[in-house]
């Protein structure tokens, strides 16, 4: 994982993760001043990831664009033991500066997929914490892993796919998070 991204995600990993969401990679960007990742404190623009999770697991609206009040929402997320990891470290958004499409990302997901295993073993050693529950963001990661981390022995309660979202607050997503969420308080 590119050092910048691994150190703003490692300042808010929960000590024993009750959720962990799933999504594809960090985001590519065409210049080196890097605009938005969920864990970037700074970033200029909106974060459109960022802002509907937290509504969909904290209920927060309100949310805009980042600053001081962005490290106060992660540090709630992590306090209530939430966490976002990337199936990929490196952004495979885009390669070489050209969009990539779903057939070129589904082998580099299905390529790191053990390197995520042990990252996600990793996570929570003490063997009381097994009621972890994974949430897949983006079509694509769910069809790649869904089922290799059921198999697994991982909980993964969501019954089908959540979208990546369209815009801040997408209401699809919204909704297939709090679902996911609420399958798994009743297993």
């Amino acid at each position: 994982m590119p050092r910048d991204y691994h150190i703003a995600a490692e300042r808010y990993r929960p000590l024993q993760v009750q959720v962990l969401i799933i999504a594809e990679s960090p985001p590519a960007f065409s210049t080196d001043s890097k605009q938005s990742y969920f864990y970037f404190e700074d970033n200029p623009s909106g974060d459109m990831l960022f802002a509907t999770i937290v509504q969909a697991v904290l209920g927060i609206t309100y949310f805009k664009k980042a600053g001081p009040r962005k490290a106060e929402i992660l540090r709630q997320f992590q306090s209530e033991r939430y966490w976002l990891m990337d199936a990929v470290e490196r952004p495979i958004n885009k390669i070489d500066g050209r969009r990539t499409s779903d057939g070129e990302r589904k082998p580099l997901i299905e390529m790191e997929q053990n390197r995520l295993f042990e990252r996600i073993a990793a996570l929570n050693t003490d063997k009381q914490s097994n009621d972890m529950s994974i949430v897949l963001i983006k079509d694509l990661v769910y069809k790649c892993l869904a089922e290799p981390l059921r198999k697994t022995g991982y909980r993964v309660p969501q019954v089908g796919k959540i979208g990546f979202p369209r815009y801040e607050r997408d209401p699809a997503t919204i909704e297939g998070i709090r679902s996911a969420l609420a399958s798994r308080r009743r297993v």
